[in-house]
């Protein structure tokens, strides 16, 4: 492929360079325009887990407030490179989404969360929330999954009242792993 300008071929290499691993240490000015030194990394992210995870919760007549844990969850770093791993956006339907236990006042209320450890109810960042912007670590200390390792998270949760036996809810995390270079 052919640049015909040479600002155009300046700003695609630094962008190519930005995209494939960013710029080496240096970007010097010469007399002829800018230079770049950089490193090009490219790598490929490859991830092994369910896309599915279930939950059932036994409803107890008059019960205000109940625990539950569901299923572990493993994610599998199949990649050459470590990468983290962030639930960074949520949604719901059929239930609404609680990070205090205030909040399970309401009914057809719930706390979730997908960690590695099980989050204390008094943690309220640990509790997943639709639209609240905030990213959440699998794992509390952060999560930074090497290269082969395998992670094993738990779904931990309290229901409020207001369940009765068929209710269904649908609880959907975007999970985000991103390639630490």
């Amino acid at each position: 492929m052919a640049l015909k300008h040479k600002h155009f071929a300046r700003a695609a290499l630094a962008a190519l360079a930005l995209l494939a691993g960013g710029l080496g240490a240096q970007s010097v000015l010469a007399a002829g325009g800018t230079t770049l030194t950089g490193t090009i990394a490219p790598t490929q992210v490859v991830i092994t887990m369910p896309v599915r995870a279930e939950v059932a919760l036994a409803s107890a007549a008059g019960a205000a407030s109940q625990e539950f844990t569901g299923g572990v969850v493993s994610i599998q770093n199949d990649s050459r490179v470590a990468v983290t791993v962030q639930i960074t956006s949520v949604t719901a339907s059929g239930v609404t989404l609680v990070n205090t236990p205030e909040g399970l006042a309401q009914s057809r209320s719930m706390m979730l969360a997908l960690r590695t450890q099980k989050p204390s109810q008094a943690d309220f960042s640990a509790w997943l929330m639709p639209g609240s912007g905030l990213a959440y670590p699998v794992a509390p200390e952060g999560t930074l999954l090497g290269a082969g390792q395998t992670l094993e998270a738990g779904l931990f949760g309290h229901s409020g009242s207001g369940w009765v036996g068929g209710d269904t809810f649908t609880v959907t995390p975007t999970l985000t792993f991103s390639p630490v270079l």
